[in-house]
Parts: C-alpha cells; structure tokens; sequence
C-alpha cells in the first residue's frame, strides 16, 4: 500500500504538468489585468431586455400600453446600451488578446460605437422576427394566435437570440456572438430535458416543441427562390 507521501508527490507532479503553458499549445488564454471578462449573467440579460423591446408586452413588463410602451422601452434601452457597451469592450479585449487587433486604448469608444449601432438595427431585427413568428403560426395548425407563438414557441426565443448574436457578429464582435449562441442553446436543451421528465407534459407538446423550429424553416424555404433561408 502506497504512503500518503507519495500520493502528494504524484498531485504535485501532475499540477506542474498541467501548469506548462509551453505544452498547452493554444488551450491557455491568459488574462490581461485591468481587461474585463465576459459575463454569461449579463449576456442573459442583454437577451431578455431585447426581447422586451422587440416584442414590448409579451416579454419583460406585461402592463403595458400605448401610454407608457415608450418610456419603458427608452428605459430598457438605456439599460441595454450599458450592458451591451460592458460586454463588447470584453469581447474587443478578448481578441485583442487571441492577436485580433482593435485599437488598444479606443476599445471601449469601439464598444460603445458597437452597441449604439446594434441597438438602431433592432427595428430591423423586429422586422425578420415578425417573419419568423407568421412562419411558426403559418406552419402549426394547431397554433392559435400570434401571441401564442410568441409566447409560449421556444424557436422565437431561439431566434431572437440567434438574430440579436448575428448583428453583433457583423459588426466585428469576437466571442460575445458565440457565448450568446451557446448560452441560449444548452438553456434550451436544460428546458427541453425538464419538460420531457414532466409527468405533466403531454407528447403532443413535446412533438410541437422538437418541431418548432423545423416549421419556421420549412414556412419560409418554402416561400423563397430556391429555398434559401435569407432572412
């Protein structure tokens, strides 16, 4: 039987290999002191105040109305300008870091650049959202209502996320788009996985959950040359 000794000889051994940034061959990413890190909590904030203001009622305040939807998107917005700026300037830091250059000391003008300009597609963004919604209700005989596609179809919440992560990826954000992305999608499958151990949960609202996103494909393939997903 080995000594304990020994067993702390073998720990130390293996932490000083694992510790060889020589041997790691791009698996290190080391931080910058000063440099903000990107955060996964503020990411998924950012996507819930954009889909309050893309879809003002359904998501975020329900009490909406025609009096106070502008005061409580400008409130959003200004919310969101300030996250969105925060977590830009740590994407931009990020690949400054992985040799992606941006500027050095102007990173953070960048950013905020950055966000301003994601926040004025949002219109936009809204605009090919409505697409994916109709095609959702279009493509689901047993769909409702609008509302209820917008509600209660995990593909638009999909979609807005994956929208909002496209604009950021074009306008030149490293990381950011990916993390977004990646976030949205283990949330979706932790969701999925939750429901399906729900003894409450029907298979009929499984299949329309598994095929959700199939349909909107489908619906807007089809009504486009060659079908080719545009949009």
């Amino acid at each position: 039987m080995n000594h304990p000794e020994s067993y702390t000889l073998l720990l130390k051994q293996t932490v000083e290999e694992l510790s060889d940034t020589s041997k790691m061959q791009g698996l290190f990413h080391q931080h910058q002191h000063g440099d903000p890190l990107p955060s996964v909590t503020a990411l998924e904030e950012i996507i819930s105040l954009c889909r309050a203001v893309l879809f003002p009622g359904y998501y975020g305040k329900s009490t909406l109305n025609a009096v106070t939807v502008r005061y409580h998107i400008g409130m959003k917005v200004e919310r969101l300008y300030s996250l969105l700026t925060a977590q830009v300037h740590a994407g931009l830091c990020f690949g400054q870091q992985e040799e992606i250059h941006f500027g050095g000391p102007n990173c953070h003008a960048k950013a905020e650049a950055i966000a301003a300009s994601l926040i004025a597609l949002l219109p936009q963004v809204r605009r090919t959202l409505a697409t994916d919604v109709e095609a959702a209700y279009l493509g689901d005989p047993a769909a409702q209502n609008y509302g209820e596609v917008i509600s209660c179809y995990p593909v638009i919440r999909a979609l807005t996320c994956y929208r909002i992560a496209h604009e950021l990826y074009k306008l030149g954000v490293p990381l950011i788009p990916v993390l977004s992305r990646s976030w949205h999608t283990a949330k979706l499958v932790s969701i999925f996985i939750r429901e399906q151990k729900s003894a409450n949960t029907s298979p009929l609202t499984m299949v329309r959950v598994s095929l959700s996103v199939l349909l909107v494909l489908s619906v807007k393939c089809q009504a486009l040359p060659g079908g080719y997903l545009g949009s």
